[in-house]
């Protein structure tokens, strides 16, 4: 199988896989690496495309730097798979900040290129 599809819950805020009849729907897009790259805590040593962990973990707060800092984070967790061959390019476009009393949040799009195809846009973010 290839990566499960993903979908944004709403009601949550928490990403989740798509089923269809009790059964993961496949995505060929690399969003299930890239997900696993920007939110899960880091792996262990020998996992094939390691993980730094969650972007959330490193931008528990914002600052002036944020937005410059956070791109080159984004991009950075991207380069396993910008040396896999899995992505041809990625690119950090958009980050946005937003601070309400209950929390904060950072969103932000990923342009980025599979092999062979057209260039594709990701909206994510990240929140408290």
């Amino acid at each position: 199988m290839a990566n499960p599809l993903m979908e944004l819950n709403v009601a949550t805020g928490h990403y989740r896989t798509v089923l269809r009849d009790g059964n993961p729907v496949e995505d060929d897009s690399p969003a299930y690496e890239l997900l696993s790259l920007f939110y899960e805590a880091a792996g262990w040593a020998m996992e094939e495309t390691p993980r730094e962990g969650s972007l959330l973990d490193e931008f528990p707060e914002s600052s002036a730097n944020t937005p410059s800092q956070f791109k080159d984070a984004v991009e950075r967790r991207c380069q396993p798979l910008l040396d896999n061959g899995t992505l041809v390019s990625a690119e950090c476009t958009s980050v946005r900040e937003v601070a309400e009393r209950a929390g904060s949040a950072i969103f932000f799009n990923l342009l980025y290129k599979q092999p062979g195809q057209r260039e594709r846009t990701a909206q994510l973010g990240i929140g408290t």
